[in-house]
């Protein structure tokens, strides 16, 4: 996802589908809205009823994502819902509606405190909403993920998760321990693996 701060009355942007799968209820990418962090209800022309944001094929996609707001300093943040694995989302251009003073500020200050996820869908929030393995279903916002870094006013700084994946054994071709340098379970403990979790100070 994004997030960046405006000053003015509304913002509009125009996002691309750069990859999308061809699996049946897979092409859709869904993004979560928030306007100054509260999640919003969009409309997507020609889908059912929804409150997400909703992008079909490679071409642009443009969306109000907020407009006749009380003009002065604005955040606005977008999440992908559904996973690396089925589409990847593009920013083609960002509009702040006009006024005198309208312009892009300094980048959202982050959280101090980072949080790093790894797991299969569970932690990628696959099936929270209504069940089942589309992206539709998808919700990492409501994962136990992201409600920990809520509450512990962090930041996932790392989030590296997929459906059936295990630490040294699984299904697929590969395991977690070959595509996140923090997990390593063969050298648990050595001097390699405690360089990874060197911290600059002392966690809270």
């Amino acid at each position: 996802g994004f997030e960046f701060s405006f000053y003015g009355t509304g913002a509009t942007i125009t996002l691309s589908n750069i990859k999308s799968s061809t699996s049946s209820g897979s092409d859709r990418a869904y993004l979560n809205g928030y306007v100054d962090g509260v999640r919003q209800d969009y409309v997507t022309p020609a889908y059912e009823p929804t409150d997400d944001l909703i992008i079909n094929g490679a071409d642009p996609h443009t969306f109000v994502l907020a407009k006749d707001l009380e003009e002065g300093q604005h955040t606005i943040k977008v999440i992908k819902r559904s996973g690396s694995m089925y589409n990847s989302v593009t920013i083609d251009n960002i509009y702040i509606h006009q006024s005198e003073n309208a312009q892009i500020l300094e980048k959202p200050t982050a959280p101090e405190r980072k949080i790093a996820v790894f797991g299969d869908s569970i932690s990628e929030g696959m099936g929270i909403l209504n069940g089942g393995g589309l992206p539709m279903n998808e919700d990492p916002t409501l994962s136990y993920a992201s409600l920990a870094a809520d509450a512990f006013g962090a930041e996932v700084s790392d989030a590296v998760a997929e459906g059936g994946i295990g630490v040294t054994k699984c299904s697929k071709t590969y395991t977690m321990g070959e595509v996140f340098d923090y997990v390593d379970y063969h050298n648990l403990g050595t001097e390699a693996d405690n360089a990874l979790y060197a911290f600059d100070s002392d966690p809270d």
